[in-house]
């Protein structure tokens, strides 16, 4: 497909359609996407099809994982964009103040509904929070999926400013369905994390995205940026 007798006949949205059907007929709730930063075709093909660009993963890889870039030293970052497949029904997102006109831009975008909720008291007894170690990314990643009155005292028995020392990144997935998310983006916004965008509407949450990145600068030089995914990092740096 990207040799050159193939290109210019359609092939890659052929593929990317299909995908689609078949999202649609396992009932999926979205399907979601990677374009990278630097090989603005990878994004063209996405818009090409609807795809809505959400967020980005800022320095995840080594700049000499992208093709022209090899002798290149530093981070490179990935965007992040998804297309609504099965979520039709409104419900409940509990949004910071401070991302919350990023995020109902993406709804909109989307054409998907939901409400603001109004901040609560714990919804959960018990906190769901599952954490993994990417050693070849040199990430973190940090999943909230519930949020209980244990959950400020575990994460700080997990020492996350020591288990990110020998780390490039933390990635947070924070579920702002969850009534108490707003409490808890603050707890994170103080300690470091920066607002990266969001993941809406998977089969068990809707996720603000945050990522501490260990002091280090988020690196755009060499991103060649179509307009909208252009906007995106304009409204998130």
């Amino acid at each position: 497909m990207v040799k050159p007798i193939a290109r210019g006949l359609g092939l890659s949205n052929l593929l990317c359609n299909e995908l689609l059907d078949i999202a649609t007929s396992e009932n999926a709730y979205n399907l979601y996407a990677e374009p990278v930063l630097y090989h603005p075709i990878s994004q063209k093909l996405l818009n090409n099809v609807e795809f809505v660009p959400c967020g980005l993963y800022a320095n995840l890889l080594d700049m000499n994982c992208i093709e022209g870039f090899e002798d290149d030293e530093g981070k490179c970052s990935v965007a992040f964009c998804f297309h609504k497949v099965g979520q039709k029904t409104s419900h409940a997102l509990y949004l910071p103040e401070e991302c919350a006109e990023f995020v109902r831009d993406i709804y909109d975008a989307a054409e998907m509904p939901f409400e603001q909720g109004m901040e609560t008291d714990f919804a959960h007894e018990v906190s769901s929070i599952m954490q993994s170690i990417d050693t070849v990314h040199r990430s973190l990643a940090i999943k909230i999926g519930a949020i209980g009155p244990d959950v400020y005292d575990r994460l700080d028995a997990w020492q996350l400013q020591n288990d990110k020392a020998d780390l490039d990144v933390a990635i947070l997935y924070l579920n702002n369905r969850d009534p108490q998310a707003p409490e808890c983006y603050r707890f994170f916004r103080e300690r470091g994390f920066v607002f990266t965008g969001y993941l809406p509407g998977s089969a068990n949450g809707d996720y603000l995205l945050l990522q501490h990145l260990n002091g280090r600068p988020f690196n755009r030089e060499g991103a060649v940026l179509l307009p909208n995914y252009a906007d995106m990092i304009e409204r998130l740096y």
